[in-house]
């Protein structure tokens, strides 16, 4: 039990070691100063000596001399400037300073040690009325501002070399701020701008639109850099941030390592001042005659541009790279030309979240190990690809499993498993294959996981699983399973099987176990009749109220798929859920949307197979409604050719994420 007097006058000293955001503690054989991330100034600190001269001496006396000595200490290296010891929250984040409280009107001056070279997040929080101001500058520049107009909170991100900073917040008005925050943090890319997507109805990837939605968690833009879009580069390269251009690769037969290094270096991505560099799509990791000219080249360019600041960023999206000299020779030449691989690994999501671990040990947790095992020093040139291809459906092959789960559990792969400690960038691929949704996702995730150091799966918080169980057998690979049928004439309805449909509508399935995977192959099909519509209708199940929900439908010919025909048609159909609120913004009738895959199963000869894609967004107002899928255009009119004959599958339900990132 500590005697009342020294309670009294520990107490004390603790009120005044509060305003320096430290505490003092009482264990048994001393009086210990714990400092936490603050300001301590002369004035505070002598204020506290007086009172702490007036402490009796811990119950194992410590000479007075020691604590003058830490006195002295704290004098001149906390009164001056204040750092801390990093702290790491997660694979892409360590917390290099927190500062609850800033007094940002004496002029403060704080120091953190960036541990490698990257990109550094920092953050300030101020409430400043008309004719204040907080400023947060680093070596004379201004990096941080904070004004009735642009606040309350601020966030800039930094490609800062490794070493030592020291940044200073002063103000105009403001007294007291905070908190400041700066994190170490990973190479976040949006790819590519500017680019619309797949569905017109889906509106305008627009900077303006970005801006609001998306890049506030993205340090690094690649895409066409166009005099069209000299504004936006202007306003994001000020930023601190990075424009690369996004290229290709020179494949000439006659090929030279000098033809390669001038295809790259008159890239608008070297030639303009205000980029970054240049992204090129694709190697392989296959063998290629034109190895030993695109190495030569790279050698060329990495010496060309050492100390620029400009960097060359080398897709790949075979596993070889590791396992062949003349790729092997290639990726070496990048990482010692401090340039970046960009790994693309684009995977569909797996029936359960289980199988989807599994998945991830095979396709990122063991490819990684062969990858380091080949390129020591690997990580801090690696940029992670993922696939947020997903609208066509793509990636998002399988109705009844949540793709942003599926995305949510790569990132928190790459943000917890060991073999990605110190990974230099992610990237997801690419924006004109999402959908709006998907895109805020992904800057969501992005602030999850590269920003705050989260460790935790973003899509619990919200509630979500893996599994979607709104409604039963989306794809109608049980056939009716689950749905009520109402057939408008005998034989008018019923289910279907075709081998390879899967892929002519484009679902991307990568099991090389399972190239005739029959998910996506069944389908429910409907010939028009002229006296009612055929209809399917199932009971949907466990919305939460309130919630947003989209529901979407792929539709195509019949006799179109059976005998090769490209004809783009609108299909008259109808997608209803009854009990709840439809909500115009952001659903859409139909969209025709060709596919680029042609199989021998489905021998398209004047082009390629035309689909349509519905969508349906909704707001539950209870927990159950009703799924009603028709081949009328209404209950009241058919609104296509009697007797057409069409398919149906790929009812997929879920939750929608409307909110931004930021």
């Amino acid at each position: 039990m500590v005697p009342e007097a020294e309670q009294t006058q520990a107490a004390l000293l603790n009120r005044e070691l509060v305003k320096t955001g430290g505490r003092l503690i009482q264990p048994e054989c001393c009086y210990e100063l714990l400092l936490a991330e603050g300001h301590l100034t002369r004035r505070l600190f002598g204020a506290m000596k007086r009172d702490w001269r007036r402490m009796p001496p811990p119950r194992h006396n410590l000479p007075m001399k020691n604590l003058l000595f830490l006195a002295l200490y704290l004098v001149l290296a906390g009164a001056g400037v204040r750092g801390q010891a990093p702290m790491r929250l997660n694979n892409f984040v360590t917390e290099l300073l927190r500062v609850e409280t800033v007094p940002a009107a004496q002029g403060v001056s704080y120091r953190f040690q960036n541990p490698r070279k990257g990109w550094v997040f920092l953050s300030l929080r101020a409430d400043a009325r008309d004719g204040e101001r907080v400023e947060l500058s680093q070596d004379g520049r201004t990096w941080l501002e904070i004004t009735p107009q642009q606040g309350p909170v601020v966030e800039t991100m930094r490609l800062l070399a490794k070493g030592t900073y020291e940044v200073q917040v002063r103000a105009v008005g403001v007294k007291m701020c905070g908190p400041l925050i700066v994190r170490a943090m990973p190479e976040t890319h949006f790819v590519r701008y500017p680019q619309e997507p797949r569905f017109p109805e889906l509106g305008k990837f627009s900077w303006d639109w970005l801006k609001k939605n998306v890049l506030s968690s993205v340090n690094t833009v690649a895409g066409a850099a166009g005099p069209g879009i000299n504004a936006e580069i202007d306003e994001w390269t000020r930023s601190g941030r990075k424009f690369i251009s996004y290229g290709s690769l020179p494949h000439d037969k006659s090929l030279t390592g000098p033809g390669a290094f001038e295809y790259w270096h008159k890239n608008v991505g070297f030639q303009d001042p205000r980029l970054a560099g240049l992204i090129a799509d694709e190697f392989s990791g296959r063998q290629n005659p034109l190895y030993p000219a695109w190495i030569e080249g790279l050698k060329m360019l990495g010496e060309k541009m050492k100390g620029s600041g400009k960097a060359f960023y080398a897709y790949t999206g075979g596993p070889g790279m590791h396992s062949r000299p003349e790729s092997r020779e290639l990726v070496r030449t990048v990482i010692n030309s401090d340039f970046y691989m960009a790994w693309e690994r684009y995977h569909h999501e797996m029936p359960t979240e289980e199988q989807g671990r599994q998945y991830m040990d095979q396709i990122l947790g063991g490819e990684i190990v062969k990858w380091r095992a080949a390129f020591p020093g690997l990580l801090p040139h690696l940029v992670m690809v993922l696939g947020a291809f997903m609208s066509g459906p793509e990636l998002n092959v399988q109705p009844d499993v949540n793709y942003k789960v599926w995305m949510d559990m790569q990132m928190q792969y790459l943000a917890t498993h060991p073999q990605f400690d110190g990974l230099f960038g992610v990237q997801w691929w690419y924006s004109g294959g999402a959908t709006e949704e998907i895109l805020r996702w992904e800057s969501a995730l992005y602030r999850h996981y590269c920003i705050e150091g989260a460790t935790d799966l973003l899509s619990k918080r919200y509630g979500w699983t893996c599994a979607l169980d709104h409604i039963a057998n989306p794809d109608f690979l049980e056939e009716l399973k689950g749905w009520t049928a109402e057939p408008a004439a005998p034989g008018s309805l019923t289910t279907g099987y075709l081998e390879r449909y899967a892929c002519a509508q484009g679902r991307y399935w990568q099991r090389g176990m399972e190239p005739d995977e029959p998910s996506g192959n069944a389908y429910l099909w409907m010939r028009r009749q002229a006296g009612r519509p055929n209809k399917v209708s199932q009971k949907v199940k466990n919305l939460e109220p309130g919630r947003l929900y989209s529901v979407e439908m792929i539709t195509a010919d019949y006799q179109d798929i059976r005998n090769g025909r490209s004809v783009k048609q609108r299909h008259a159909v109808s997608l209803v859920v009854e009990g709840a609120q439809r909500v115009e913004t952001g659903s859409y009738r139909s969209i025709p949307v060709s596919s680029s895959y042609s199989h021998a199963q489905l021998p398209f000869k004047d082009g390629p197979a035309w689909f349509n894609h519905h969508r349906l967004m909704f707001r539950a107002t209870q927990p159950e409604a009703r799924l009603i899928i028709s081949d009328w255009e209404s209950d009241q009119a058919a609104g296509g050719p009697v007797g057409q004959e069409l398919m149906f599958n790929y009812v997929q339900l879920e939750p929608y994420f409307e909110s931004p990132a930021k």
